[in-house]
């Protein structure tokens, strides 16, 4: 058999390998200006997601009490969960604590404990 052509050997050292139209430093440039920008609420909702989400998790709360904010409807129960976690987090400005909240079944105790622990995961 003959010889193998070897093209590369054949190429000079100052010789550009060609990737195509565009090089790399302009092939990723175009790329990354067809990408928009997120916005700050879903970057938020996506660290909330990805970060808080599953430190909840491990706290032991459940997954419907996951969520970033509370209600904020005008009912006596909503109000009275923002009060609380105004009072909360007045309170409680250094580091350690024990805190009981204690009230009749349903009136958002639980919510009221994962936005204080969320709002502290933010910080």
């Amino acid at each position: 058999m003959g010889a193998r052509f070897n093209i590369e050997s054949q190429r000079t050292m100052t010789e550009p390998i060609h990737t195509g139209e565009l090089g790399i430093v302009e092939a990723v440039e175009k790329l990354l200006a067809t990408i928009e920008p997120k916005g700050a609420e879903i970057m938020r909702g996506y660290e909330f997601k990805t970060r808080i989400c599953p430190l909840l998790t491990r706290y032991g709360f459940e997954l419907r009490y996951q969520i970033d904010g509370l209600c904020d409807g005008k009912d006596a129960r909503c109000v009275m969960q923002r009060r609380t976690l105004a009072k909360l987090t007045n309170a409680l400005t250094g580091k350690g604590a024990i805190v009981a909240l204690v009230g009749p079944r349903g009136t958002g105790k639980t919510y009221v404990a994962s936005q204080l622990v969320i709002d502290r995961l933010w910080a």
